[in-house]
């Protein structure tokens, strides 16, 4: 190899050496900002979605709410079983029930059961109603917390394996219950 190649390829290696040089020092020196963007970091937290719709004022209100609407329904159901109760204990102190009477607790033991059945499916109905209102609501306060406090991603941790390890510095949990419960309330 010729003395002059060498010394090219020699001069390659110093100037790449330089510039690697250059660019480390270039991007630890950078303010963090531009940290940030020539890096690609970016923020992200975490919130533990149980607690949070556990917290939520929205999610109190509206199960009082749903309390209060089934209540009324359940006296109603509560109402027939005692009927049904007290009419089996008549039927059972009794030698030989009537045919008539033990059509009439098989009536009504037939129409609890159809009441009982479609309060269930009232209350099912109901429950995934404000669910859905309540987590909908709330996903949009998350998002408005997210922009609004600079975070790239905020993840949920829901116990399904989603998140299955998060460094507590990155939990904004209680942060979220706030921003959401002050939204909820107007102060946002």
């Amino acid at each position: 190899m010729s003395q002059a190649k060498e010394k090219r390829e020699g001069i390659l290696w110093l100037l790449l050496a330089i510039s690697l040089v250059i660019g480390i020092y270039t991007i630890t020196n950078l303010p963090d900002a531009q940290k940030e963007t020539a890096g690609s970091l970016h923020k992200a937290g975490y919130v533990d979605v149980t607690t949070v719709f556990s917290k939520f004022e929205m999610k109190k209100e509206l199960q009082k709410k749903l309390e209060k609407e089934l209540f009324n329904k359940q006296s109603v159901i509560d109402s027939l079983m005692f009927q049904l109760q007290s009419l089996s204990n008549e039927l059972s102190a009794k030698e030989k029930p009537s045919e008539v009477e033990i059509a009439k607790f098989q009536s009504l033991q037939q129409y609890y059961a159809q009441q009982k059945q479609t309060f269930d499916a009232y209350s099912q109905e109901l429950t995934g109603k404000y669910d859905d209102q309540i987590l909908s609501q709330m996903s949009q306060y998350i998002k408005d917390f997210g922009m609004n406090n600079g975070y790239d991603y905020v993840f949920g941790a829901t116990g399904n394996g989603s998140i299955l390890y998060g460094n507590e510095l990155n939990d904004v949990t209680e942060e979220v219950i706030l921003y959401i419960n002050k939204s909820y309330q107007g102060i946002n």
